[in-house]
């Protein structure tokens, strides 16, 4: 191989030093216009055609998204001043599904920053809108915050203010919430999220704000609503239901096994707020009620006495008189009034309490490993005996809380249950037809390179190299001959004259070399002349 290498040189060597310079400046041409087309060739075939990820992307989200791109080894052009990312086109929608799944691109809004730089000249009218604009992007990125919440959307209706009271109307507000997969948000979530916007905008009312999620579902009522409670009664009745039938799948899976029962309840919750008042007497034992006591006293005037005349009005000492007292009246009055001991009881019932429960279980029966009669195994199914049955019915009462007085209901079955297989559905076979719609693109761009090489060659390189090779008609025929005997019979007269070995000196060296095989020889050479002995 080396020696070939070494052969190779130095005709290409010889090749080119017998060339001209006209047709060395061509064989330079030829082989820099050869080096450039591959090297082209090379960037075009392996450069990936790029196509549109996302576009009008803000900042933060496109610093995000380019980290992820770095992790996932994607390489990427930014277009558009920062604003358009591209990416080979081949992964464009692989890629988004991707960020997708983890809430990429953050779309949030502009908030108070648009304030940073002010126009000269800016009417009350667009400070009005963009301070909306603001306020609602600062509130969308707050309520993003929430773990549940993927992106939400926040719009609120500022009124104009008036100087007339009677025309003052109040702030309103609608929210949409997109939430994360297999995600909700609980009743104090949603109420937070509406004191936090009734807090945020001035005169808005929580009543006032309603959210609802991206399917459409309203998860604020408003106050005043008959069905206020309606979302929450229902949760709330699917949380009991639930729990029972966790109880009874925690009790009878261990003993049957995964996936031979299933069990569903029904409950029926009295949501009715009910108080009641009693009165008891006792009529065994009595009680003053009140008690009154009035007592008065008085005196009453001396009565004229004495003989009617001039002498009994004469001045005191003329006439003897007799002592004469005045008369005391008194009076004492006292009312008690008695009645029968009563109490007054309040009873309030707390509502959502458990009225009914019917409770349906279906139980797979068991299933036994038979020999038939062609000798192959077969599985029979054998259904569970009636004491199995009612033993687990009486587990199932006791799990669930079963009351009589209520009238709660409890059904059990022994069914053999469907296996169902899940067969994974079989990709279908790729055609030449299917190859060639989906990579038509591909092949196109191929085929445009290979013309564009066989083009390059007959036009460009086969007439250069003609052109350099020309030189080959124009010399004698056999003047490359005689030169190399020439130099054949140089290298002949320059190199030292070496005597020939005789006959004996080239077996004396056979016989050194390999005595056996020289032996032999002679062997054979005796048994062919007839002399062995």
């Amino acid at each position: 191989m080396t020696a070939t290498l070494k052969n190779f040189s130095s005709q290409l060597k010889t090749f080119f030093s017998e060339l001209s310079i006209e047709r060395k400046l061509a064989f330079f041409l030829v082989v820099m216009a050869v080096g450039v087309a591959i090297y082209f060739t090379a960037i075009y075939v392996t450069t990936p055609n790029y196509g549109v990820l996302y576009s009008n992307l803000n900042p933060s989200s496109a610093s995000s998204i380019i980290t992820k791109l770095h992790s996932y080894g994607i390489p990427y052009k930014l277009a558009d001043r920062g604003k358009t990312l591209l990416i080979p086109k081949g992964s464009v929608y692989k890629i988004r599904i991707k960020l997708a799944s983890i809430g990429l691109p953050h779309q949030e809004g502009v908030g108070f920053s648009i304030f940073n730089h002010v126009p000269i000249g800016m009417t009350d009218f667009i400070q009005h809108v963009d301070y909306q604009r603001a306020l609602q992007g600062e509130l969308e990125r707050t309520i993003n915050q929430i773990n549940q919440i993927k992106h939400s959307s926040v719009l609120i209706v500022l009124p104009r203010r008036s100087v007339f009271v009677s025309r003052k109307e109040s702030a309103k507000a609608s929210i949409i919430v997109k939430l994360k997969s297999g995600m909700h948000l609980s009743r104090m979530q949603v109420n937070g999220i509406i004191h936090l916007v009734a807090s945020a905008v001035d005169g808005l009312k929580p009543k006032n704000i309603t959210i609802i999620d991206t399917n459409g579902k309203i998860l604020s009522i408003p106050i005043g609503n008959s069905f206020k409670y309606t979302a929450s009664q229902l949760g709330y009745v699917h949380e009991i239901e639930k729990n029972l039938e966790g109880k009874i799948n925690s009790m009878l899976i261990p003993v049957v096994g995964i996936g031979n029962i299933v069990s569903k309840v029904y409950v029926k919750v009295n949501f009715a707020r009910k108080t009641e008042s009693q009165l008891i007497y006792n009529p065994n034992t009595t009680a003053i009620v009140s008690q009154q006591t009035y007592k008065s006293s008085s005196t009453g005037a001396v009565r004229p006495y004495g003989i009617p005349g001039t002498k009994s009005n004469l001045p005191p000492g003329k006439i003897p008189t007799r002592a004469v007292k005045p008369s005391i009246h008194t009076v004492k009055k006292e009312t008690i009034n008695y009645d029968v001991s009563k109490k007054i009881e309040k009873i309030s019932y707390p509502t959502g309490t458990i009225k009914r429960i019917y409770a349906s279980v279906l139980v797979n029966g068991v299933y036994k490993k038979i020999k038939s009669s062609k000798g192959k195994f077969l599985m029979k199914y054998v259904p569970r005996s009636s004491s199995e049955m009612s033993l687990f019915k009486n587990i199932i009462k006791t799990a669930i809380g079963y009351s009589k007085a209520s009238k709660d209901e409890v059904v059990i079955a022994n069914i053999p249950f469907k296996k169902i297989l899940y067969t994974i559905p079989v990709q279908p076979k790729k055609t030449i037809e299917s190859i060639i719609e989906s990579n038509f693109g591909e092949i196109v761009r191929y085929g445009v390179i290979l013309l564009g090489v066989i083009l390059i060659i007959l036009l460009i390189l086969r007439p250069l190299i003609k052109y350099i090779i020309a030189y080959e008609s124009k010399s004698p025929a056999g003047s490359s001959e005689e030169e190399r005997l020439e130099a054949l019979d140089q290298m002949k007269r320059e190199s030292p004259s070496k005597p020939e070995p005789s006959m004996k000196d080239i077996a004396t060296n056979i016989v050194r070399s390999d005595p056996e095989a020289a032996t032999n020889y002679v062997k054979n050479l005796l048994k062919e002349t007839g002399r062995e002995t």
